[in-house]
């Protein structure tokens, strides 16, 4: 599939409703159903940039090159934004890279007729900061990733505890790995 008809296919899916209930929070049900100026669709293209930016500069950048103006455009506050991202489902962005990854499947790279897996854990060490949430994350964290090579794209990544064995990990992410 080419480029084109890839972000086509991608827009076409992210406006069904299968898509609509997939993305929304089980806690929100509601989510996502009236037509505002952040509706989904536009929420997921603009968390899918390439963010290089504060939150409000990016927003204001996005909703003008939407609008098709070179000045920026105040359409969408940092607030708002949060409030929508925040009642997507925790999920989505899986969801979504396993649909691309369905949609390219035929044109990764083979080595022998197999897929090029690669696996990986890094420690990682965020900042500690206070936090409202009853489970908010421990500092220290194992992120592991299946990754594609030559395709550069990820299959699978997630946050363990450091005290979690790197092999284990791997065999709980079995199911993401065919036979080919």
């Amino acid at each position: 599939m080419l480029l084109p008809n890839l972000f086509a296919a991608l827009s076409q899916y992210l406006h069904t409703k299968v898509f609509q209930d997939h993305a929304r929070h089980p806690e929100c049900p509601a989510a996502f159903t009236r037509h505002r100026k952040l509706t989904l669709p536009t929420l997921i293209a603009f968390m899918l940039g390439n963010l290089r930016m504060g939150m409000q500069a990016e927003l204001d950048q996005f909703f003008a090159a939407l609008a098709r103006q070179n000045t920026l455009r105040r359409c969408v506050s940092e607030q708002a934004f949060a409030q929508a991202r925040s009642k997507l489902s925790s999920d989505i962005c899986a969801h979504l890279n396993d649909w691309l990854l369905e949609h390219i499947s035929n044109q990764l790279p083979r080595w022998h007729g197999f897929r090029l897996i690669a696996a990986d854990a890094s420690h990682l060490r965020f900042a500690i900061r206070q936090s409202h949430l009853l489970r908010a994350a421990t500092r220290d964290q194992l992120a592991f990733g299946l990754y594609l090579p030559g395709a550069e794209i990820m299959l699978a990544a997630s946050l363990h505890s450091v005290h979690e064995n790197e092999r284990q990990i791997l065999l709980e992410h079995l199911d993401r790995l065919q036979s080919d």
